[in-house]
């Protein structure tokens, strides 16, 4: 009989001092930009200082009346502007009755929140006068109603009063005559209204208006004297 062979046994192959083990892959490289640490960042610009705000207080004469720009701020003592600008310039005027209007300029102080702004006003009869113009002729004006004026129309007034004895005054002039003024021998008056009144012992009547007609006679009969 034939032997057995002995059972083959597998071997395996030595390995190569070359071969390497495999390693593990690697995450594929990031396409996000990292930002750079280094870069300083840009801060806003800061905005300008605001300028700063000053109040102007106005010391003169009591009463005149401050203006600025066209708007009254009231009259001193008590006259004041508020919100000015430091360093900036401002005109204003003031005004008082009997006083030239005075203009003035300032330059708003920011050394401090509130100034004071002086003026001083000059009264109007101190301004220079103009030199004297030659007088022109200008005709004199009509002296006032105090007597009777001739006229070329006259007419006739008769009178009387109680008690009689009456001055009589015409338009503020005394006639000469005592009442009672007859008919028969009447005052002759110029045309027109004329202002009749009596005297007696000191007591004046009122004046009466009468009206004197051409060629006619008025009569004014028993006035009082009280």
């Amino acid at each position: 009989a034939n032997p057995t062979p002995p059972p083959t046994v597998a071997t395996a192959d030595p390995q190569k001092p070359d071969d390497k083990p495999e390693s593990p892959e690697a995450p594929p490289p990031s396409t996000e930009e990292e930002p750079d640490s280094n870069t300083a960042e840009t801060a806003p610009p800061e905005p300008p200082p605001a300028p700063r705000k000053v109040a102007a207080i106005f010391e003169g004469r009591d009463g005149a009346e401050i203006s600025m720009n066209g708007k009254s701020l009231g009259r001193t003592p008590s006259a004041r502007a508020a919100n000015l600008e430091a360093g900036k310039k401002y005109k204003f005027t003031a005004k008082l009755a009997g006083y030239k209007p005075y203009t003035g300029e300032f330059t708003a102080d920011g050394s401090d929140t509130e100034m004071t702004v002086a003026f001083d006003l000059t009264k109007e009869q101190d301004r220079p006068q103009p030199p004297p113009r030659e007088p022109r002729p200008t005709p004199r004006p009509p002296p006032a109603q105090t007597t009777v004026k001739p006229s070329k129309a006259t007419g006739k007034f008769a009178c009387s009063t109680k008690p009689a004895g009456a001055e009589i005054i015409v338009d503020g002039k005394k006639m000469n005559r005592q009442t009672p003024v007859p008919l028969s021998a009447p005052l002759t008056l110029p045309v027109g209204n004329r202002k009749v009144s009596f005297r007696l012992n000191g007591k004046t009547t009122k004046p009466v208006t009468v009206t004197i007609v051409e060629n006619e006679l008025v009569k004014l009969l028993n006035v009082p004297i009280e």
